[in-house]
């Protein structure tokens, strides 16, 4: 897609808040496609619809607050979480962010899942922006924390509030599994507060 086209679809969000089914096939193919759009039919089902809030981003709200941004591409440093193996391009790449607000309430719950490799394997690094890594809150170098008894270096600052911390680039269905386990033990720890 040239600039010019993706710019002007760009600002045509703006007006439509189109539903992120529409065009998530202007961006994703394979396995990509069919994971983002088998987990869109998941949210729906689960009564946490996807709304446009941004550019090529969608998100739920539940208890009030975000309980996920999904990312489609607009800006490579959504994209800088991807694993080694994954040789998409960040053009062609999709991103599910869950906002775990409290999983330092049911950390004991992550950990007996099986869930804490997933958890650290996916946090969000903050790094300075020179370096051609995410500085977009000028939060950078980031802080350090230790997150499910296990200390970490130059996280994005968002972490400690549980917001922004989980960047999950171009999940297959283990991942997608993975996420829906989070999101639910997230969505029952706000029911109970």
């Amino acid at each position: 897609m040239n600039e010019q086209k993706e710019d002007f679809q760009l600002r045509e969000q703006n007006k439509a808040k189109p539903m992120i089914e529409d065009i998530i096939p202007e961006y994703l193919d394979g396995d990509n496609k069919n994971n983002a759009l088998d987990f869109i039919d998941y949210l729906r089902e689960n009564k946490m619809k996807p709304v446009w809030a941004i550019q090529n981003g969608w998100k739920a709200v539940y208890k009030g607050k975000p309980i996920y941004y999904i990312r489609l591409p607009k800006s490579k440093h959504h994209f800088l979480n991807k694993k080694q193996s994954d040789k998409t391009d960040w053009t062609r790449s999709w991103v599910v962010t869950p906002y775990l607000l409290h999983y330092r309430r049911y950390e004991d719950l992550i950990i007996g899942e099986g869930l804490q490799n997933f958890f650290w394997d996916n946090m969000r690094r903050c790094i300075h922006v020179i370096t051609g890594e995410c500085n977009s809150h000028n939060c950078a170098p980031g802080v350090d924390t230790t997150v499910l008894g296990k200390e970490f270096e130059n996280l994005c600052h968002f972490v400690n509030s549980g917001a922004n911390t989980l960047w999950y680039v171009n999940p297959d269905k283990t991942d997608i599994c993975n996420i829906k386990k989070l999101l639910d033990i997230e969505i029952k720890t706000r029911s109970n507060l």
